[in-house]
C-alpha cells in the first residue's frame, strides 16, 4: 500500500479516536450546576442514573424492552436509508473509493485485512460469545447467564439485521463483520466492565475505561477499513455495517444498565420515577 493508503488508514483511526475523546471529555465533566446525593458528580453518571431509574421495577422492564427495541429498529432504518442513499451516488462515492482501494492493494496487506475481517466471521463471533459468556459469568455476582444471553442476542440481531437490510438494498449492503465486531466485541467490553464493577464494588479507573473504549473504536475502524479494502462489496457497505453494529451495542447497553447497578457508583443512587434525581447545586 502506498503512503496515501497508510495516511488514510491512520488518519481515519485518529479521527475516530478524536471523536471518542471529545465525547469522553464532554461526558466526564463534573456537573457543576447539579448534585446527585448532595455532591457534584460526573455527567455520565447522571445519565446512567436517569436511565437506571427509568428501567427499574416491573414498569421499567417494559421501558427497557421498548428502549432496546427502538435502538435496534432505529439502527435498521438508518442503515437501510444510508444504503438507499448510497446506491444513486455510486459514481461519486463507491466507484472512486473502489478504484483508490484497488490501487492500494498488496498481497501481504490483503492477508492482514483478511485477519481483521475474520474477527467478524460468524464462527469466530460465536466463539467470542462463548468465551465472553464464561468470563462474564465469573465476574458477574448475579444473573450470571445474562451476559452470554445478551451477547448471543447481539450477534443474532446483527446477523438478522444485515440479512434484512441486504434483502432491501442492492449491492450486498451492509457488511456483517463491522456490525458483528462493534455489537459483540463492544458488548463484551461493556459487560466485563460492569461485571468488574459489581464484583469489586468499584469500577475501573476512568482513564483506563476511556483508553479501552477508544481502542475499541479504533479497532472497529480498522475492521471496517479492512472490509472495504478487500473489495468484496461496495466500500460504503463497511460503513453501513458499523452503523448497525453501533445501534445493536446501544441496545445491549440499555439492557445491561438495568441489571448491573452501574448507576449507583459515586453516590448516584437509583431513584423511583417521580422523584428528582438531580437537584440544583446550592452555594454557601
Amino acid at each position: 500500500m502506498d503512503p496515501a493508503g497508510w495516511i488514510a488508514l491512520v488518519a481515519g483511526g485518529v479521527a475516530v479516536a478524536a471523536v471518542g475523546a471529545v465525547i469522553a471529555a464532554i461526558t466526564l465533566r463534573r456537573a457543576t450546576d447539579v448534585t446527585v446525593g448532595g455532591r457534584p458528580t460526573l455527567l455520565f453518571r447522571v445519565a446512567y442514573s436517569e436511565l437506571a431509574a427509568l428501567t427499574e421495577d416491573r414498569e421499567g422492564a417494559r421501558r427497557t424492552a421498548a428502549f432496546a427495541l427502538f435502538a435496534v429498529v432505529a439502527g435498521l432504518l438508518l442503515t437501510a436509508v444510508l444504503g438507499f442513499l448510497a446506491r444513486p451516488l455510486d459514481g461519486l462515492v463507491d466507484d472512486p473509493l473502489a478504484r483508490r482501494l484497488a490501487a492500494w492493494r498488496e498481497t501481504s496487506l490483503t492477508d492482514a485485512a483478511d485477519v481483521l475481517v475474520n474477527t467478524g466471521h460468524r464462527v469466530v463471533v460465536a466463539g467470542v460469545v462463548v468465551v465472553a459468556a464464561v468470563l462474564c459469568a465469573i465476574v458477574w455476582p448475579r444473573l450470571r447467564w445474562l451476559p452470554g444471553a445478551l451477547l448471543a442476542a447481539a450477534a443474532a440481531v446483527a446477523w438478522f439485521g444485515v440479512a434484512l437490510v441486504s434483502a432491501l438494498v442492492p449491492g450486498a449492503w451492509p457488511a456483517f463483520p463491522p456490525a458483528a465486531f462493534l455489537a459483540v466485541y463492544g458488548g463484551t467490553l461493556l459487560l466485563l466492565q460492569l461485571g468488574v464493577r459489581m464484583h469489586r464494588r468499584r469500577g475501573l479507573p476512568v482513564a483506563v475505561g476511556v483508553v479501552l473504549w477508544l481502542g475499541l473504536a479504533a479497532a472497529g475502524w480498522a475492521v471496517a477499513f479492512a472490509e472495504a479494502y478487500r473489495l468484496l462489496r461496495v466500500p460504503t457497505a463497511a460503513a453501513g455495517g458499523a452503523v448497525l453494529g453501533a445501534f445493536v451495542l446501544l441496545a445491549v447497553a440499555i439492557v445491561a444498565v438495568r441489571h448491573s447497578g452501574l448507576a449507583t457508583a459515586g453516590g448516584a443512587g437509583r431513584v423511583r420515577i417521580g422523584r428528582p434525581l438531580t437537584t440544583p447545586r446550592r452555594d454557601g
